[in-house]
């Protein structure tokens, strides 16, 4: 009985998730997906016709095993990119890249990448991303085949105590004017930084900002309603461009970007 109530209660947070940020879409912003079938997200295409002519900063949070979306970025600028992520999986994936995975790989749509990788682009943290620099308890996956870990108290599960990095301290390290891309994939670690103000500044400071919203998949209605109120305060310098699943994507209210 507790997993029905659960199950319908996610799914109306879901469905009122989408409701609510569906109007707020703008539907002239044409989009195009980037990277693999597991790792793609949308970017708007007037941004893509301009990164050519760009240099600047991609940070990603949550990489996991596949940065299928920051190689083909890479093939197309002059981005530098920060990779963030502290899971034994994740280290490994990107220790065996910097290796020697130079040959390519075929991802699960058929693609091919990591052709003339070009590792100088890349810098990878191997730590987890927060409002702070702290502590934090996590739980490994339930399936043994996926890579994320989630933040969890140990009466939730939490196991194994990992470091993560404060994120206005990690976004002070870097010019905000070349701040073009931020991807949080961090599941459900993504609402520290949003409720943490001086975090949330620093998360509009990004032309592109790419959010998974996990915290909705474990959150209660009234929990769920406050962190989307949080998600909301990007309106005040963003457009939302498009809405898919649990992802959203955010582009900056500025001259060369708007509609």
């Amino acid at each position: 009985m507790h997993k029905i109530v659960k199950s319908i209660r996610r799914r109306f947070i879901f469905i009122a998730f989408h409701i609510s940020f569906f109007f707020k879409r703008e539907k002239r912003i044409n989009s195009r997906l980037i990277g693999s079938k597991y790792g793609n997200w949308y970017l708007p295409n007037q941004f893509l016709k301009l990164l050519s002519q760009q240099s600047g900063i991609c940070l990603s949070g949550g990489v996991g095993e596949d940065i299928s979306f920051e190689y083909e970025l890479s093939s197309c600028s002059q981005i530098e990119f920060k990779l963030y992520d502290f899971t034994p999986r994740s280290i490994k994936y990107f220790n065996n890249i910097r290796d020697g995975w130079r040959d390519g790989i075929t991802c699960d749509d058929g693609k091919i990448y990591f052709e003339n990788f070009k590792i100088d682009k890349f810098e990878f943290i191997p730590y987890g991303l927060s409002a702070h620099d702290q502590t934090l308890m996590f739980r490994p996956p339930n399936d043994l085949n996926h890579v994320s870990w989630s933040h969890a108290t140990v009466e939730e599960g939490g196991e194994c105590p990992f470091q993560v990095l404060g994120f206005k301290t990690q976004i002070n390290k870097y010019d905000r004017t070349n701040l073009l891309i931020c991807k949080l994939d961090i599941e459900g670690s993504e609402a520290d930084i949003l409720y943490n103000d001086d975090a949330l500044i620093c998360l509009s400071s990004f032309n592109i900002i790419l959010l998974e919203v996990d915290y909705l998949k474990s959150a209660d209605f009234f929990s769920a309603m406050r962190y989307l109120t949080r998600v909301r305060k990007l309106f005040k310098t963003h457009i939302l461009f498009y809405i898919n699943d649990y992802n959203i994507g955010f582009m900056r209210k500025t001259e060369g970007y708007n509609v």
